[in-house]
């Protein structure tokens, strides 16, 4: 377990404290290592091979999970420890340790690294291959691998590494540092014992031939590509899970929407003839009342509520009674917003912000105003009085987006999975079916919602829907046969 995690952009000044200290030591602890060893042709060619081991190891981790890899420069450390003086396996540590950081960062990895993380690394490897490989050196016979002195080496080296990196992450998340040892050694602690299992054989192996070790890396590499392969083929099957789980929240809500549709039809010509009757009796008030007289404005908005209605119980039926139109999303917006606030009578101070240009689309006029309808009215029940709702709409990437932002109350998380199920609300009177039914209505636009919110802080609602072509948009076939969208 090496290296530290993705850090602030402002480290905490005990940290900063923290990271100098252990610069200091282990620039101390290899200085002074490196006064005592001896140096040959072939301890500088072995330090070198072990060195590109551990770049070896830190650019290739291996994969044990379909998204997860563990780093086993551990295993090449520990047996540099135990093969070596100490001040040739901690030089061997600190070259190959930033070899490996600097091979990821240029790899096209994009790791970018925070001007600590090299320093950092290099002191910690420095203190902790050089102290294990002072252990062993002081409790082995010299020559000897196969000895009780490794286990006390091997203890020295998990427990300088864990606690150094640690230490330095609870300082910069303000953790317990016991507790977070404990987690990552109930976590990684099976893993790190491994490595320092094989590090334990590769020492062996080598220093018994150093053709040994070819043989050892062979069984390694099988291991390395076997275990691809199996993670390769788990996060498959997790995609596949997560796909057919999908199909079958998709069977549940068209399910759903069928035993909606059946009461929808039988509402709907249950309330198209007593309405007739209604909007008949509204028509003779407004013949009898004249225009701008009291009586004659609230018959007037009670038609357009009615007519409003008797428009959605036709669309019910057929989807086809009204032919689909070139609409403009900014009208839309405007219009749904004076039926939303027919509703409501709340003093809500409205910002709006529309494209000049481009906002036109193709759709059904009612039902995409219905929608609108359904996410305006329950941002207007999510605010308090004087609350403010924003209405955006642009258009980018060949769409038409019209986002409606509120600072009401927001949608606790747990809440959230469930948004667009219906008959699921998070308004005390609420039926669970606004969302749901833009939804679909969206949807049979080839279009799409999207929900984000903040509890007590507010909701944001995103539609998306094709836009419709302009004159300079031309339709092309591509250098591969696929249309393309050219704009002049």
């Amino acid at each position: 377990m090496t290296g530290v995690g993705k850090p602030e952009s402002r480290l905490p000044k005990p940290l900063q404290a923290y990271i100098a200290v252990l610069c200091v030591g282990g620039a101390a602890l290899l200085a002074y290592l490196l006064q005592s060893a001896t140096w040959e042709t072939t301890t500088v060619l072995e330090a070198g091979l072990f060195s590109l081991l551990v770049v070896v190891a830190g650019s290739f981790p291996l994969t044990v999970g379909p998204t997860v890899k563990a780093d086993v420069t551990t295993t090449v450390l520990f047996a540099a420890a135990v093969l070596f003086q100490p001040g040739v396996a901690a030089l061997v540590g600190v070259l190959g340790i930033l070899g490996y950081t600097i091979s990821n960062r240029y790899r096209g990895e994009k790791l970018l690294l925070p001007w600590y993380k090299y320093p950092f690394n290099a002191a910690e490897t420095a203190l902790y291959v050089g102290m294990t490989s002072l252990v062993f050196d002081a409790l082995a016979t010299t020559g000897q691998v196969l000895t009780p002195a490794v286990v006390p080496a091997a203890g020295v080296l998990y427990l300088a590494n864990t606690s150094m990196v640690t230490l330095a992450a609870s300082l910069q998340l303000g953790a317990n540092p016991l507790r977070l040892w404990w987690r990552g050694t109930r976590e990684n602690g099976p893993s790190e014992l491994a490595q320092l299992a094989v590090g334990f054989l590769g020492a062996m192996a080598y220093l018994e031939s150093r053709w040994t070790l070819a043989a050892l890396v062979m069984p390694v590499g099988v291991i390395y590509f076997a275990f691809s392969r199996q993670a390769n083929a788990f996060r498959q099957l997790g995609e596949a899970m997560t796909e057919l789980r999908a199909l079958q929240g998709r069977v549940v809500s068209n399910s759903k929407l069928a035993s909606i549709g059946a009461m929808s039809l039988e509402l709907a010509h249950q309330v198209n003839n007593p309405l007739t009757i209604v909007l008949a009796r509204l028509e003779n008030i407004q013949i009898d009342n004249e225009i701008g007289s009291p009586t004659r404005r609230d018959a007037d908005i009670a038609m357009n509520a009615g007519q409003r209605i008797q428009s959605l119980t036709q669309s019910i039926f057929s989807n086809s009674s009204q032919d689909w139109v070139h609409l403009n999303m900014g009208e839309l917006l405007d219009e749904a917003l004076s039926a939303a606030n027919i509703r409501s009578h709340k003093n809500v101070q409205i910002n709006r912000e529309y494209q000049p240009e481009g906002l036109e689309f193709n759709g059904h006029p009612v039902l995409i105003k219905e929608a609108l309808f359904n996410v305006l009215t329950n941002a207007l029940d999510a605010v308090e009085a004087t609350g403010q709702i924003s209405m955006n709409s642009y258009r980018v990437d060949g769409t038409v987006v019209a986002r409606i932002s509120d600072n009401g109350m927001g949608i606790p998380a747990d809440r959230m999975a469930g948004l667009f199920e219906p008959f699921h609300s998070t308004k005390p009177n609420g039926h669970g079916l606004g969302l749901f039914t833009a939804r679909h209505i969206l949807e049979l636009h080839e279009g799409r919602i999207d929900v984000e919110s903040v509890e007590h802080r507010g909701t944001s609602v995103t539609i998306v829907l094709p836009a419709h072509q302009t004159q300079d948009e031309r339709v092309t076939p591509g250098p591969d046969g696929v249309s393309s969208v050219q704009t002049r």
